[in-house]
């Protein structure tokens, strides 16, 4: 359920404004839950709202940035943490919806398996604005964002982006 397992070194930005840096952090996607290891090895969850989320996995660059403290739309609330994939003038955000399947083995061993399953889905947002979910289909996107339509429609024409797979939403928002 979690975005890492290994924790990464990151920062994070309350929603007061206040920012903590050096932090060995990992994330808790099924639960929303930001967990911090602190220097003598106790994990804590960091219970004071959080805006944002900067992370430095395996020596990744650019940053990982979540956003949180966002409006609440379908079974997301303020607690919810978004990935970044782009930002400007909108935000290109993607939640992860975790869910997990027990299977039991009934061959004496009476072991409980448990399976996580990762469901991506995809928000526009621009700050002050309600979240927008978007579809990796054409025609629903299109609808959805229709005062966006003909410049849109202009990039998916000119770059020739099928929207297909995450990447293909990304290069259309960058």
């Amino acid at each position: 359920p979690f975005f890492n397992k290994q924790y990464c070194s990151g920062t994070i930005q309350l929603v007061n404004g206040k920012t903590y840096d050096g932090l060995n952090l990992k994330l808790n996607l099924q639960e929303n839950k930001i967990i911090a290891s602190l220097d003598d090895g106790i994990e804590t969850i960091i219970t004071s709202p959080v805006h944002k989320v900067t992370l430095y996995c395996n020596g990744t660059k650019p940053a990982i940035i979540f956003l949180s403290s966002l409006p609440s739309i379908n079974k997301q609330n303020h607690k919810s943490l978004y990935q970044v994939l782009d930002s400007g003038e909108l935000f290109l955000l993607k939640y992860t919806e975790v869910r997990y399947k027990d299977t039991k083995d009934y061959n004496g061993t009476y072991i409980t398996r448990r399976s996580y399953y990762q469901t991506p889905e995809y928000y526009v947002w621009s700050p002050g604005k309600d979240l927008i979910k978007v579809s990796l289909n054409e025609e629903e996107l299109l609808t959805v964002l229709n005062p966006l339509r003909k410049p849109l429609l202009n990039i998916l024409l000119k770059e020739n982006i099928k929207l297909r797979k995450e990447t293909d939403l990304i290069k259309l928002f960058t």
